[in-house]
């Protein structure tokens, strides 16, 4: 009989040969690699990244999967990493990103033995020439668990940092539009109204490419898209209005929205 996974891991990949190695690579761990699951959705990439991932799923059956399908963009994978997900909780990478080895390590041992809601950890990110670890803004309660109540939501995060229970996210039923940038905030605000207890770990778990102008998150990519920034928005916008008095996070989040949008 196989081993309950700890954590299911689900890879957004489309056309990223030049790094999804390194992205699978970082899961290789003899340690935890019962633990973890690791689903890669290949988003109808046209390069040889589909070609590398099955290179991991024949040499890791019990670790990786592939799941091939034609480009919708990436809310696609995102929603198709969580019906496919069997692990306890549920993390998202980029494939074009990677995990910390010790802190992927930190967070499994983290999450057997826990049972919280979601766990917030710290990420690095990599300019290309350089890594810088963007530790937690709440440092003072690391290893801590708290209640979503005591939280403060002017410390925000993102996806990186955000580890959650699997079936609070199926719960969750997430519609995420397709073909659409900046979806990845539509996810972590569905997570926040589901959760409640919340654990705190510094060690730095995510690492974070950034640096080219093709990213989502890039000034450029903002402005080409801005039609899709702002109907992302409206999504938070109308799940704050469902949830306003879900302990005060859908009032905190719209408070940080506003401010993001008029920036």
């Amino acid at each position: 009989m196989k081993k309950e996974k700890v954590l299911s891991v689900s890879v957004a990949a489309y056309n990223v040969e030049n790094f999804i190695r390194n992205t699978l690579d970082s899961c290789v761990i003899d340690t935890i690699l019962d633990d973890i699951e690791v689903i890669v959705v290949n988003d109808g990439s046209t390069d040889g990244t589909k070609a590398i991932v099955e290179e991991f799923v024949d040499s890791y059956p019990d670790t990786f999967k592939l799941i091939d399908k034609e480009n919708e963009g990436y809310g696609s994978t995102v929603m198709l990493g969580i019906k496919n997900a069997t692990g306890k909780y549920f993390k998202l990478l980029d494939g074009d990103d990677w995990f910390d080895k010790k802190g992927i390590c930190k967070l499994v041992d983290e999450l057997k033995n826990t049972d919280v809601d979601a766990v917030i950890s710290a990420m690095s990110v990599s300019d290309g020439e350089k890594y810088t670890c963007k530790a937690p803004l709440w440092s003072e309660i690391d290893g801590k668990t708290i209640d979503k109540k005591e939280f403060d939501y002017n410390k925000s995060f993102g996806i990186w940092e955000l580890t959650v229970k699997t079936e609070l996210m199926k719960k969750a039923k997430l519609d995420l539009p397709l073909h659409c940038l900046y979806t990845d905030q539509i996810f972590v605000m569905k997570a926040m109204v589901q959760i409640h207890k919340i654990k705190i770990i510094c060690d730095s778990v995510y690492c974070y490419r950034k640096g080219f102008d093709e990213q989502s998150s890039s000034r450029n990519s903002r402005k080409k898209h801005f039609e899709e920034f702002a109907s992302v928005y409206d999504v938070i916008l109308q799940i704050y209005l469902e949830n306003r008095y879900e302990d005060g996070i859908a009032r905190s989040e719209e408070r940080r929205v506003g401010k993001e949008c008029r920036s």
